[in-house]
């Protein structure tokens, strides 16, 4: 369902495209003409029109990959001589073009581009090397050969150049680490805590400092008999410091200790952060703080620095590399302890998200 007397899109055909610009150029092309059958009464709700106008475009976006990638020196001719591209459409709204490798005994799908011609399109990992493959003492554990997995490596990038990604963290080692985040958890077990006699009835504040990065989760104010006085007064939070204060302290508090208990999540209570720092440390990695909350540095000894950025507000760790193509089992080649820190947080870990 193409309207090939349309100069545009012939030309579309015709001339070769990067996969950024197969992706874009197309993408657009079917935006248009989807947005004109929408707001047609006469196609608007045809759902199998539609439908046919993705799977035509999709179709068209799939060969158009497939040329992009045949053109590319970056992947070794072999190994794209074994790989052809399938598109599928479910409805008039999601559409899937399969990566696949054709062997002597089968056809082994590496990945999958789900809604293609979308902004909102990604990558998902069906085989391709994994976190747990590449961390494994059992050298079988690897399907693939170190040739295959260097071609898969530069078939993901160009994907990736394509404006193409993996959204989770650990479905495979083939992205890169550079925009890298997954959730984690934070110790709230250990609460800042503070003690103060009262001396008068009337006016009393309390306080204690706060670490820039942190996230006040809840806090009591306790007497010597556990007695929760928070609701007599109100807190404040100003240049990292937490305050209670209260102007109606009663006569029986007079001589009591009070004391605050405050319930915080920061990067300083987090368990992967502490499992990078002893695994960096076993390795004569040192972990420093950044210039900024919540931002930590190890220097490596390529002299690039790989960062971490920790976010009590949302749980989540942040990965920033300064090379952005640079993947998982690159760096991993060259520092096996960032694989095996990633192991031990991911995937599911209870200790750590």
């Amino acid at each position: 369902m193409l309207n090939l007397n349309d100069a545009h899109l012939a030309a579309l055909i015709t001339k070769p495209l990067t996969v950024a610009q197969a992706r874009q150029q197309i993408g657009t092309a079917y935006q248009q003409e989807a947005d004109r059958l929408a707001n047609s009464p006469l196609w608007e709700s045809n759902d199998e029109a539609l439908t046919a106008l993705l799977a035509s475009y999709t179709n068209l976006l799939g060969n158009k990959l497939y040329q992009a990638l045949q053109n590319l020196t970056s992947i070794p001719t072999p190994f794209l001589q074994t790989l052809w591209l399938q598109d599928t459409t479910a409805d008039a709204h999601h559409s899937e073009i399969a990566v696949i490798q054709t062997t002597q005994d089968d056809n082994n799908t590496l990945l999958t581009i789900v809604d293609p011609l979308s902004d909102d399109a990604k990558l998902k990992a069906v085989n391709l090397p994994t976190l747990l493959q590449i961390t494994a003492a059992d050298s079988n554990a690897m399907t693939y050969d170190a040739e295959t997995v260097k071609a898969l490596s530069a078939l993901a990038k160009a994907l990736n150049q394509g404006g193409y990604r993996f959204t989770t963290v650990d479905e495979t080692v083939l992205q890169p680490v550079n925009g890298l985040s997954f959730k984690t958890r934070f110790d709230n077990l250990k609460p800042l805590v503070a003690k103060k006699a009262v001396i008068k009835a009337g006016d009393f504040s309390i306080g204690t400092s706060l670490d820039q990065d942190a996230k006040v989760l809840g806090y009591q104010v306790l007497d010597e008999d556990g007695h929760d006085w928070q609701d007599l007064g109100s807190e404040e939070i100003k240049n990292d410091r937490f305050e209670w204060a209260s102007t109606t302290v009663p006569q029986e508090l007079v001589n009591h200790r009070l004391k605050l208990i405050i319930r915080v999540s920061a990067g300083s209570n987090s368990p992967a952060l502490d499992e990078l720092f002893v695994i960096a440390s076993n390795n004569a990695i040192l972990m420093r703080q950044g210039a900024k909350a919540g931002v930590y540095e190890l220097p490596l000894p390529n002299q690039k620095i790989f960062t971490v950025m920790i976010n009590p507000a949302n749980n989540m760790v942040y990965l920033k590399y300064p090379d952005p193509e640079t993947q998982i089992i690159e760096l991993n080649h060259q520092y096996p302890f960032i694989g095996e820190w990633l192991k031990a947080v991911l995937p599911q870990k209870r200790a750590f998200n």
